[in-house]
């Protein structure tokens, strides 16, 4: 099933990361998510002020493959690990895929288990620096720099969380060695360290990165209606001026007369139906089809995005009845008075397609990471902080609270088989998103 991870990635954003499983055997498969936003009906989004132009400029859209999960002790150990592979061959893929898994084994590790880490770290760094850095390969090198910023945050990481001063130690040493190395630390220029931690990071996450190209969907049939719309047009006036020629003499006043009301009529049935038809066009094609391809432009699927805002009516009753659910006060945001935001995606991808070198590496998991700036409902919102007074043993004193509005995020996953719910409570204030609290369906 479609897994979900909903996190704030900074006052304004949410990040939604969804994670398709790629089922290998299948020539083709399909998932389908619906979410929708119900948006107080005092911010003032409503169809008039907010369309797909709208929306679509406030979501940023990124794929990516999830990565391969080891623990450090399998790097080590395992003969199919992004280790192994490095030692059989290093070349650019197996060099970044390593260093990925890597940094997730490190997390992992810091979280649940890291007794270990220091052992199982020297390991690493030593078959790293012993048989795979290399003078002639520059690559190698940009990897042994990652893996050494990786190790020193994840270090003081866990001596935040233990106290042990071992991670100190194995601090200093990594510290030590990038010097000798000729690589920048942190207190030499804080600067361009940032700056070259995130272009290492993106430099070795791009293998997982997966690019894509957007186009409208439906182009042809949408020129076409206005083709149709033109000819049915033209059908007309040429019918009323052939029966003018027969009804007047040709040159004569109503005659004349008559031509000019039919190519005035023409114009206004040509808009009216290349209108009317695209309309109707729009509801049976999606926003937009996004064709999604690996590094070395093989397509691996297709994803179909579209956006509106609908009425309570198009709500589907389990989406209204999960909406009515846990409401913090009974009469809170009833739907009735809220704006209901709908994006859809219809996912499609090709599991047998691709690299054969990625194949290896077990890549069963497609990231589809959606985020959604909230800035636009912030310009009508009261201020963020409003007076209350409390009675206390002097009288009374003052008190501020935060003046919040609740957004409430439900989403339908259906992978084919099953659908899968979750609901999740934005809340926000003028300055930007507070937290976000899970909601059970």
């Amino acid at each position: 099933m479609i897994k979900e991870k909903i996190g704030i990635e900074n006052k304004f954003q949410l990040e939604f990361k969804l994670g398709y499983p790629i089922k290998r055997t299948n020539k083709k498969t399909k998932y389908e998510i619906d979410m929708f936003l119900f948006i107080p009906y005092t911010l003032n989004i409503n169809k008039s002020n907010y369309d797909s132009t709208n929306f679509y400029k406030d979501v940023y859209t990124y794929l990516r493959y999830k990565t391969p999960r080891f623990k450090l002790k399998e790097l080590i150990d395992d003969k199919k690990s992004p280790l192994a592979f490095l030692l059989n061959k290093t070349s650019d893929l197996h060099l970044k895929m390593f260093c990925n898994s890597f940094r997730t084994a490190l997390k992992q590790t810091r979280k649940k288990n890291p007794k270990e880490t220091i052992s199982n770290i020297n390991k690493i760094t030593e078959i790293f620096r012993n048989k795979i850095l290399n003078e002639k390969i520059k690559e190698t090198y940009y990897t042994d720099e990652f893996m050494s910023l990786l190790i020193e945050f994840n270090c003081f990481k866990i001596f935040e969380k233990t106290k042990d001063k071992k991670f100190l130690d194995q601090i200093d040493k990594e510290i030590e060695y990038r010097k000798k190395q000729g690589y920048k630390t942190i207190a030499e220029n804080p600067e361009y360290f940032i700056y070259k931690r995130n272009i290492l990071k993106k430099h070795h996450f791009k293998v997982l990165y997966l690019t894509h190209k957007k186009e409208r969907e439906g182009k042809f049939f949408i020129h076409m209606s206005s083709s149709i719309s033109a000819g049915l047009a033209m059908v007309f006036a040429t019918a009323i001026g052939l029966y003018a020629q027969y009804k007047y003499d040709t040159f004569t006043t109503p005659f004349f007369i008559t031509l000019v009301v039919a190519y005035m009529i023409k114009d206004q049935i040509k808009e009216f139906l290349k209108s009317h038809l695209k309309r109707k066009l729009f509801k049976k094609f999606y926003d937009s089809k996004i064709k999604i391809y690996d590094s070395t432009n093989v397509i691996l699927g297709n994803l179909w995005e579209n956006f509106s805002i609908d009425n309570q009516k198009k709500i589907p009753d389990e989406i209204k009845e999960i909406r009515e659910k846990n409401q913090t006060i009974e009469i809170e945001n009833d739907y009735n008075h809220e704006t209901i935001i709908h994006y859809k995606k219809k996912i499609e991808l090709f599991p047998r397609l691709g690299r054969k070198e990625y194949r290896k590496y077990k890549l069963n998991t497609l990231n589809d990471i959606t985020r959604i700036n909230f800035k636009s409902l912030l310009k009508n919102m009261d201020d963020p902080y409003k007076k209350l007074y409390v009675r206390d043993k002097t009288g009374f004193k003052k008190i501020k609270a935060s003046k919040v509005y609740y957004i409430n995020v439900i989403i339908r996953y259906f992978d084919g088989i099953n659908y899968k719910y979750s609901r999740n409570r934005v809340i926000l204030n003028s300055e930007g998103i507070k937290k976000i609290v899970k909601i059970e369906t």
